[in-house]
């Protein structure tokens, strides 16, 4: 899901009222402006999920599932504490209280690697699947286990052939070399491209050039960008004009940045001359990594008889 950087919402509503007699309640007006409006919002509402789809992508995470630790191993060492250290340990000193149980007992070689693996499944959970805990040679007969962590960076993020001109990885994917690998990172990658109706992409993790390092290819391909679609909609009131006919202009990656842009315009189908039920909205939306920027624009205006206007 998206948290907005920034957005803009412009929404006008104009009504032209011409008296006719009848006999309907006083205040029927302003229902019939209540109720326009909400029908509104309703159809922009439907025109957006419709226009800017949602991608959810989650990958397969490891199975975490652990044994007890072994009792009577011998030869076995008292651990009173443990400590992670390495390149970027201090980010991740959280993980060590998975293994919080281990402290107080009597462990021997194979509780010493569920310990280490209990440390290293939590930093898996949490989408650094290439990062790796492991034990030095030390002495424990002081207590004190002592666990390397050895981060796994991104070497480098390309695509696997080269692509269309439309294609784009700076906003897609919140990640760039150097960065230590996160699922979720590739994730909201993989949710940046698809959000796009007409691409369809994937990301590997392939190993890298160098040492606990390890690429993103991208596999992005994309279809027609531009689609016109047509719609009918009878939900509308009969004195505002029921039957609204729609037109959209949806342009995928307009700018190619994995961004989307969509016109609307509706129109009461059986009304004729300057009233009627008119709307024209323009919606455009940019991915940028975890964030995104989207404005829209919204004009609505209906023409409605009010009955007894001219009466005292």
């Amino acid at each position: 899901m998206f948290p907005t950087l920034a957005g803009v919402l412009l929404a006008f509503s104009s009504s032209i009222i011409a008296a006719t007699p009848s006999a309907p309640p006083a205040q029927e007006p302003a229902a019939i402006d209540a109720r326009e409006q909400l029908r509104q919002q309703q159809r922009e509402r439907a025109l957006r999920e419709q226009n800017t789809p949602q991608a959810d992508e989650r990958l397969p995470r490891p199975n975490m599932a652990q044994p007890d630790y072994p009792t009577n191993e011998q030869p076995c060492f008292t651990i009173s504490k443990l400590i992670l250290v390495g390149d970027s340990a201090t980010r991740f000193q959280w993980a060590l209280n998975a293994a919080a149980d281990a402290r107080g007992r009597f462990l021997g070689g194979q509780g010493i690697v569920l310990a280490i693996n209990k440390v290293q499944n939590a930093i898996l959970a949490k989408g650094y699947v290439t990062t790796r805990v492991m034990a030095q040679e030390q002495d424990l007969t002081k207590g004190v286990l002592t666990l390397t962590l050895q981060p796994g960076r991104i070497g480098d993020i390309r695509f696997d052939t080269p692509v269309f001109w439309r294609g784009r990885l700076w906003n897609a994917i919140p990640a760039s070399k150097g960065d230590i690998l996160n699922l979720r990172d590739i994730e909201q990658g993989l949710e940046n491209f698809k959000r796009v109706p007409s691409v369809n992409a994937d990301i590997k993790i392939i190993p890298g050039v160098r040492e606990a390092t390890s690429g993103l290819q991208v596999n992005w391909k994309a279809g027609r960008p531009v689609r016109l679609s047509l719609g009918l909609d009878d939900s509308g009131g009969k004195s505002t004009g029921q039957y609204l006919g729609s037109a959209t202009l949806s342009v995928d990656t307009p700018f190619a940045q994995n961004d989307l842009f969509y016109a609307n315009l509706g129109e009461d189908l059986f009304q004729h001359g300057p009233f009627g039920n008119r709307s024209h909205t323009l919606n455009y939306f940019l991915p940028l990594g975890y964030w995104a920027f989207s404005t829209n624009y919204s004009d609505y205006s209906y023409h409605q008889n009010i009955p007894n206007a001219n009466e005292s």
